[in-house]
């Protein structure tokens, strides 16, 4: 993906300790933290992006990549922001990494693009994802590639791909109004942000294929398996669906 490949960062938000909050099968930060370390030596082995970890925990990272963090590879970043009122929800708690993100990290300075992960989790099929949407992106530097359900007013966030202005225009201050007690998500506040920003003139994508993922799922605690053929497909299709419809979502 030659235009946004150059200059894109692979950003994973962590937290280690969650604290009982809700929606959160996994507890246990031993293990946790194990799961973390695993999946960023994996994306560190598999993919030539530079890589942003922020947990907000205070859980320091750092002392397991001192030399992918010498050579310029890696950045990680912990702070405190997990001391929240819980009904407001671990959406609320991931706006504050992004938040903490932009407003501390060095690599986000320097980047255009992002690829958001969930920290835990192994995607490995982001080459394929990032070369075929490249395919179908025009050359406006402003976009989102991400899946969407609007029947839901509601948009994937395990993974997708934004300009880093879509953040700063849009999605920062959105994610400040995520609360769980009312209803309002994460997945909702993106969906908000990207029909917004669309509106306004940045290019939208279906991500063109269905995750192939490893690990637990931070909900519901359910392994994570090998995506069948089906279900790419059926993703590919949607892509071209809304690129046919000029990306209105």
């Amino acid at each position: 993906m030659k235009r946004i490949k150059q200059d894109t960062l692979l950003f994973l938000t962590a937290c280690v300790h969650p604290k009982g909050m809700a929606q959160t099968a996994l507890q246990d930060g031993d293990v946790r933290q194990q799961q973390y370390l695993d999946a960023i030596r994996f994306y560190l082995d598999k993919y030539s992006y530079r890589i942003l970890v922020v947990e907000n925990t205070e859980v320091d990272l750092s002392s397991y990549f001192k030399e992918e963090i010498n050579d310029g590879r890696l950045e990680c970043m912990t702070f405190d922001g997990n001391s929240f009122d819980r009904k407001l929800g671990k959406g609320y708690g991931e706006g504050l990494i992004i938040n903490y993100a932009f407003q501390h990290s060095r690599f986000i300075k320097e980047c255009k693009y992002l690829i958001k992960v969930s920290g835990r989790h192994r995607v490995l099929n982001l080459n394929s994802i990032m070369s075929v949407s490249e395919l179908f992106l025009n050359e406006k530097d402003d976009l989102v590639v991400c899946e969407v359900k609007p029947e839901r007013n509601f948009a994937r966030s395990d993974c997708y791909i934004a300009s880093k202005s879509f953040y700063e225009k849009y999605l920062n201050e959105g994610l400040l109004h995520c609360d769980d007690s009312k209803d309002i998500w994460f997945e909702h506040i993106l969906y908000r942000c990207i029909t917004q920003s669309h509106k306004d003139g940045f290019q939208f994508l279906y991500i063109p294929f269905a995750l192939d993922q490893r690990g637990d799922s931070g909900t519901s605690g359910e392994k994570m398996t090998k995506t069948r053929l089906r279900r790419k497909l059926h993703f590919f299709a949607n892509m071209l669906y809304y690129k046919l419809r000029g990306g209105n979502v």
